[in-house]
Formats: structure tokens, sequence, C-alpha cells
């Protein structure tokens, strides 16, 4: 009436985080005052939300006479503790004002920490037209997007405006004073250059 006993020592239960190596249900042995034993094994989960959260490893030592001698070790899967995905604050890139005919600064690359890797991160321009070609916001998105799932974006306003006004080319025609009778001089043509594009230049006379 004696129980066989198992030999090598039992495997304890454990914890272990979600991704990590299960390790494999060991062979035992065991012993019996009487005779010979049969040790079987067997292996079960359980499942929480869809994923296995237990796995119940199961020995059951048994001799001739019917006596019998169990064992089980439960492996618990706890969720892995990820880090919430985040861009590192310091490499942010802020919203600037820029002249016209300044050139558009290029994306930078930017780090993120926290997330399931691998991590991703990506970035797009969107224009905003202007009252005129040279008024203009670009509207910069910068996004991350981790392995489960997550994503997280970060925007740069680029606000770009004509803010100079044209510059004649040739000398400017002054001020004179003739008298009665006098050759009045003609107006003469000017042009004008400017530092986002094109003048026009349009004349008068009263």
């Amino acid at each position: 009436n004696t129980a066989p006993v198992f030999i090598e020592p039992l495997p304890q239960n454990i914890t272990i985080e979600e991704g990590d190596a299960i390790p494999a249900q060991m062979m035992l042995t065991a012993s019996d005052n009487c005779g010979t034993v049969t040790v079987t094994s067997s292996k079960s989960e359980e499942k929480t939300n869809g994923k296995v959260s237990k796995i119940i490893y199961k020995w059951t030592a048994k001799d001739s006479c019917g006596n019998e001698t169990t064992h089980t070790q439960i492996i618990t899967i706890k969720p892995k503790t990820v880090q919430p995905l985040q861009f590192l604050a310091n490499r942010l890139p802020a919203d600037i004002h820029l002249s016209c005919g300044n050139s558009i600064p290029n994306a930078i690359n930017l780090s993120v920490q926290g997330g399931c890797s691998p991590v991703s991160v990506s970035h797009s321009d969107r224009k905003i037209n202007g009252q005129c070609s040279n008024n203009f916001t670009i509207e910069r998105t910068y996004t991350a997007k981790d392995n489960c799932g997550n994503s997280i974006s970060h925007i740069q306003i680029i606000k770009v405006e004509d803010t100079t006004a044209p510059t004649f080319i040739e000398p400017l025609p002054q001020n004179i004073t003739i008298e009665e009778g006098d050759t009045v001089p003609t107006q003469i043509t000017l042009t004008a250059s400017d530092n986002c594009g094109t003048a026009t230049v349009t004349s008068s006379k009263n």
C-alpha cells in the first residue's frame, strides 16, 4: 500500500514573461518498494484573452498494485511589460517660420523609446497654400509604429511667407523742376526683382 516515490528533484512552479522560452517538461522516474513503476506525463494549457497564460505539466507514477503518486508543475506566463511608445522629447523638431527663398529643412531622423520591437518611423508632408504662391504652410507629420499595433505622431508646422517687397533694378528717376515750354521727359520703363519670384511693374501718369 505504499505509493511510488519520484527519484529526481521535482520541478517547482515558476512564472515567466510572455516571449520568454518555455521550459520543456522534464523526464521523471520513480521507485517503489514492491516492484516496478510506470511514470506517465501530460501537458495542458489555460488561456486568458486568447493567449496562453498557464502551462500545466503533470506526472503520475503508478506501481503494479495501483498505488500512484502525482506531481504537478504550473508555469504561469505573465503579459510582457512594455513601456509606452514615445518620441525622445529633446529631438522633436519645433515649428518654424521662414521667409520665402529660404530652403525648407529636411526631415530629421527621430528616435523613439518603448513599444514593441521593431519600431518604424516615417514622415509625410502636406502643403497648404496661402493667398499667393509664395505664402504656404507645410504640415510635416512624423509617425512611429511598433510591432504591437501602437502608433504615435508628432506634427511640425513650417510656415513660409513672402515678407520682402520687390526691388527696382534701374536707377530711380528723381524729382526735377523744368520751366514752362521745356520738353517734358517721358516716363521711363522700370523693372524689378523679387527674392521669391517674379515682380510685375505697372506705371501710371496724372
